[in-house]
């Protein structure tokens, strides 16, 4: 028959005290705060100061030698005292860390507000040069460019001018909608469950700048920098990966999926 006798236990690691049985003593367990399967060791009881030992004495045989009732009265609670069990420090689990709201991990980047300014300067910028072209386009002045490279940077412009427009009104839409199609995803490294961060390659500075320059230089280069221009960004959206919006690590699943709540599951344990 097990032994229910509660005794001190104490991890020989973090030294942290809790209360057990003996037969805790006879294997290894986990400590619940620093997490390594250690064999517990009895706990050092508390020594008593002798100069409280000796302050209660004289107080004790007062009382005694006052009251001859008195002692008769008080073996009854000093025997419950001696019965008392010892108290014991209680160790609280590391609680997992709390889900972040919508509204606090819906940071907007530091390059929202000067992206949808640009983007909108890009927008009408494009605009104007496609109308203009559209009518040398249509006119059979001899002495504009040909047919041919007309054509090329006339397309090289709409496609400068959807693009901006592409930035601008998604951009737009989350500003004023936050969290708009955005799913709650787990991060396997740090416990966070909220919305995540995209995270592209490049700058996006670069990106506002380099299509600046090929609207600017699209005549001179006949239309090359728009398809560059082009080019790098179309690169910088498929490189586009999902980070954790608290730590920034990659490794974030979906919040419903095994993975994350077995993950979720140890944590709380």
């Amino acid at each position: 028959m097990a032994d229910n006798n509660k005794i001190r236990i104490q991890c020989p690691n973090c030294h942290a005290v809790g209360s057990g049985s003996a037969a805790h003593l006879e294997r290894r367990l986990v400590c619940p705060k620093c997490r390594e399967t250690v064999q517990m060791q009895p706990a050092e009881q508390p020594a008593e100061k002798p100069e409280q030992r000796h302050a209660e004495k004289p107080e004790q045989d007062t009382a005694e030698h006052k009251a001859p009732g008195a002692r008769r009265e008080a073996s009854p609670n000093k025997s419950k005292a001696a019965n008392a069990k010892p108290k014991t420090r209680t160790i609280a689990r590391d609680k997992p860390k709390a889900e972040t709201t919508d509204k606090q991990s819906d940071e907007q980047p530091r390059w929202a507000v000067p992206r949808l300014i640009v983007s909108a300067i890009l927008a009408l910028f494009g605009a104007s040069l496609l109308v203009t072209l559209g009518e040398g386009v249509q006119s059979d002045n001899p002495d504009l460019l040909p047919l041919p490279i007309r054509v090329i940077i006339l397309g090289g412009l709409a496609a400068a001018f959807i693009y901006a427009s592409y930035l601008l009104w998604p951009r737009g839409i989350r500003l004023s909608m936050p969290n708009l199609g955005r799913k709650s995803l787990y991060c396997m490294q740090c416990g966070t469950t909220a919305p995540p961060n995209l995270k592209a390659r490049g700058n996006l500075a670069l990106e506002m700048l380099i299509w600046l320059l090929a609207l600017i230089f699209a005549l001179p280069t006949l239309g090359i920098t728009l398809f560059l221009a082009l080019v790098y960004s179309l690169g910088r959206h498929f490189s586009r990966t999902r980070i954790c919006s608290a730590c920034g690590a990659e490794s974030v699943v979906p919040a419903d999926s095994p993975n994350a709540v077995s993950q979720r599951d140890k944590a709380t344990q």
